[in-house]
């Protein structure tokens, strides 16, 4: 491993010569500016078999020229496993398959090992497999399965059947357990026979999959797989008590069914860092849903609610974005939730309230105001998905976390907005297209011609005598009724304003996250999940694409576009170093019963013990007892901090929710805990 703190110091260097020559990025390639960076690094060992640490890159698709850059990197911050897909559309194109040779001479040379997903097929076969004619599907599938697996199993660390197959993709979802076990016990059979030593692992599970993998046990699938593969994503939370339980509830699961042997690997998780901002269909329908219910207004007073904690003023960059696309004369502010109750409270102060965008979250601590607020005029713009769904706040750590004492369809039906999908009612598809209504197109709507793609749409329901719903974007129902997936509701009764809802999302993931805050849940939720006995974490992803600011999808990456580091590439770096492949969880305890304060314990190969401390709840400083005195201390990134002795094997160490790794000795146990 390479000498951490210093070559940390010096990668932080060469990331602020990047920032500072942005004019040389525009007019170089990614691959001179990779260059620059890996020389400031020495040379990393070649990765060992066993190393836990891993993330999904797309190096068969768009990284492929950036590969070896890619692959330096992961080298260089000690994650040596790489996951990404293998398709059979891609296969049928050329059996050769000359780019995954080139991949897998890169990934060797570099010592990164290879998980490869097979997944994909021709529609016609997968619709084969769904009317259940096997061998029609078989036909197609076992072929490619065998090719792949004699040219490139060995040279694989292992393959998973599928992607997140419990969910519906598309034209190419298995989404039943039973097509899927079609797919994957042939799978199994051909990978055994080609290359017997590849494991074959269960494709990664959406979330952790308990009634699809049930079932799957049930139709005698055990024996088809080596490896469990889960995607128990937390995204908004914090990782803490939803991700430990999950893993809980899998391995209990296994245990059921005398599986709890085999090992269980972590395929993707991650945070996006992806701006809330306005995008070009939220900002279609924000104009045209105010023309619609006020048409006579020329500009706008708009107050926006970011995810802000109470007290902490937000960044106003959203509010030049929104005067970007209002009216001439038109104001924007940012507003924290005490500082848009403040705003609500004045007499004729705003227009307009947005709440957050690319979110389905709404700030709870201002839902009573903000419907007054509708009641006596004003106008609530809330898009991203189901409306008003999520009632969030801030725990005292400063983690966004669900508010139990609202109940969003109470608040939903305050505000008069229905709401229904699939799982509501059975007339809804799951997905439908939907277009945007001569009225909307009227009154200036600029929607694309193909349509949207909607799985949630709102309703008239709650309205009363003189209330309007104007359906701006809309499709049909299984039988043919209009269905509208944005509408704005025009009150005419008591309530005297108005609401414009878009309740298509614009991108998977509720809530964009900081950077800084990607790196501190990446790297807790690594920790957790080794200590529930995860054998493998896949993070997700390597790079980020960064093609569209809002759209959470192109934002999770642990670097940059052009490969310059985000916090969390250091963040997952410091962990690799601090915990090294070889180093064994302690049987300790390693939480406090109210999961708040986690402190896993390991022992290093060399025999030294060590671990990590951090709080969700409010930073602190605790007094903690080790069983030695040589005890030293390091931030999440890579810093060491100094330590306070209180005394023999005793120190004050600032507890938050940033990791502290300690080495060279055992913590007391948990009665240090507050």
């Amino acid at each position: 491993m390479m000498k951490h703190f210093a070559l940390l110091m010096m990668k932080h260097s060469a990331l602020l010569m990047m920032k500072h020559s942005a004019a040389c990025l525009v007019k170089r390639s990614t691959e001179i500016c990779v260059s620059l960076f890996i020389c400031c690094v020495e040379a990393s060992p070649a990765a060992a078999t066993n190393s836990p640490y891993g993330v999904v890159a797309h190096l068969q698709r768009d990284e492929f020229v950036q590969r070896d850059g890619i692959l330096r990197l992961m080298n260089v911050a000690g994650i040596s496993n790489v996951r990404f897909d293998i398709d059979w559309a891609d296969w049928a194109k050329d059996h050769s398959y000359p780019r995954i040779a080139s991949i897998l001479d890169s990934t060797e040379r570099e010592g990164v090992n290879v998980l490869a997903i097979l997944d994909q097929a021709p529609r016609a076969a997968l619709e084969a497999l769904q009317q259940k004619n096997h061998d029609e599907f078989l036909a197609v599938w076992r072929p490619f399965v065998t090719d792949v697996a004699k040219r490139y199993g060995a040279r694989f660390h292992a393959i998973e059947i599928w992607n997140e197959e419990n969910l519906q993709h598309g034209w190419w979802n298995i989404s039943n357990p039973t097509n899927y076990l079609v797919v994957l016990k042939a799978s199994y059979e051909e990978i055994k026979a080609a290359s017997p030593n590849t494991p074959v692992c269960l494709g990664g599970v959406s979330d952790i999959g308990i009634p699809f993998i049930r079932a799957l046990y049930e139709l005698g699938g055990a024996p088809y797989f080596d490896v469990v593969c889960c995607h128990p994503y937390t995204i908004p939370y914090a990782p803490e008590g939803g991700l430990d339980a999950k893993l809980e509830q899998l391995r209990a699961l296994m245990a059921e069914f005398g599986d709890a042997e085999k090992p269980i690997w972590i395929t993707e998780l991650g945070f996006p860092t992806h701006r809330n901002g306005v995008g070009t269909l939220e900002t279609q329908v924000l104009l045209t849903g105010l023309k619609l219910v006020r048409p006579d207004q020329a500009s706008w007073r708009v107050a926006y609610a970011p995810i802000a904690q109470e007290g902490v003023s937000p960044p106003q960059d959203f509010a030049a974005e929104l005067l970007a696309v209002l009216p001439a004369g038109s104001t924007a502010v940012c507003c924290a939730p005490d500082e848009l109750r403040a705003l609500l409270a004045k007499d004729d102060a705003i227009d307009v309230v947005v709440f957050p965008m690319d979110s389905e979250g709404y700030p709870a601590a201002t839902m009573d105001a903000v419907t007054d607020f509708v009641r006596r005029g004003g106008v609530l713009f809330e898009a991203g998905g189901a409306p008003v769904w999520f009632p969030y706040r801030f725990d005292s750590g400063g983690n966004v976390c669900d508010d139990k004492t609202r109940d969003p369809a109470a608040d939903r039906r305050a505000l008069r907005v229905g709401f229904t999908a699939w799982w509501v009612d059975p007339d809804v598809p799951k997905n439908t297209t939907v277009f945007a209504t001569p009225r909307a197109m009227a009154a200036g709507l600029k929607a694309h011609p193909a349509g949207y793609t909607a799985m949630r749409f709102v309703t008239p329901e709650y309205l009363r005598e003189g209330d309007e719903f104007i359906p701006l974007i809309a499709g049909k129902s299984k039988s043919g009724k209009e269905i509208a997936a944005v509408a704005a509701y025009k009150f005419g009764s008591d309530f005297k304003g108005s609401v414009i809802v878009c309740a298509i999302p614009k991108g998977w993931g509720p809530i964009a996250h900081s950077e800084r805050q990607q790196a501190l849940y990446l790297a807790r939720s690594i920790l957790i999940s080794l200590a529930s006995g995860v054998e493998k974490f896949y993070g997700y992803e390597f790079r980020a694409t960064e093609l569209d600011p809002f759209y959470s999808e192109n934002h999770f990456g642990i670097v940059h576009r052009n490969l310059a580091p985000k916090p969390a590439y250091g963040a997952y770096s410091t962990l690799a170093n601090r915990r090294p492949a070889g180093s064994v969880h302690l049987a300790a305890p390693w939480r406090d019963e109210a999961r708040k304060l986690y402190f896993p314990q390991w022992t290093l190969p060399d025999g030294k013990i060590a671990g990590a401390i951090w709080t969700t709840g409010e930073k602190q400083t605790l007094e903690l007892d080790f069983d030695a005195d040589a005890v030293t201390f390091m931030d999440a990134f890579g810093l060491p901090l100094p330590k306070r002795s209180l005394g023999p094997k005793r120190f004050a160490v600032e507890v938050s929710d940033a990791p502290v790794y300690f080495t060279g000795g055992r913590l007391a146990g948990p009665s240090f805990a507050p």
